[in-house]
C-alpha cells in the first residue's frame, strides 16, 4: 500500500474513534439532562452539539464522499455493490447539508 493511503487510513481511523467517543459523551450527557441531573457543564455541552449538528453532519458527510472517492480513484480500490449502494444515499446527503448550511434552515 503506498504511504499516502496508509496515512489516510491511519487518520479516518484516529477520526472514527474521536467521533465514537464523541457520540458516546454525548449520548450520556442527553440520558443525563433527561434522568433530570442537571449541571452546567452537561447543559453546555448538549446544547453546543445541538447548536451545531448540521455542521457536524456536513463535515461528516464532506469526509465521507472525500475519502470514498480517494479510495476508489486514487488507492485503486474498486467499490463492492454495497459501496455503492452507500454512495448512491450519501451524495445527496452533502448537497442536503451543505444547502441547509448554506439557508441556515435546521
Amino acid at each position: 500500500m503506498a504511504p499516502l493511503v496508509t496515512l489516510v487510513t491511519d487518520i479516518l481511523s484516529l477520526a472514527t474513534v474521536g467521533g465514537g467517543v464523541f457520540a458516546l459523551l454525548l449520548l450520556f450527557a442527553i440520558v443525563a439532562v433527561r434522568l433530570g441531573m442537571r449541571h452546567g457543564t452537561i447543559d453546555a455541552f448538549v446544547q453546543f452539539a445541538g447548536r451545531y449538528a448540521i455542521f457536524f453532519s456536513f463535515i461528516v458527510a464532506l469526509v465521507s464522499v472525500v475519502s470514498s472517492l480517494f479510495y476508489s480513484s486514487y488507492a485503486g480500490f474498486s467499490p463492492c455493490i454495497l459501496c455503492w449502494w452507500q454512495r448512491v444515499f450519501l451524495f445527496p446527503q452533502l448537497v442536503i447539508l451543505a444547502l441547509a448550511l448554506i439557508k441556515k434552515d435546521p
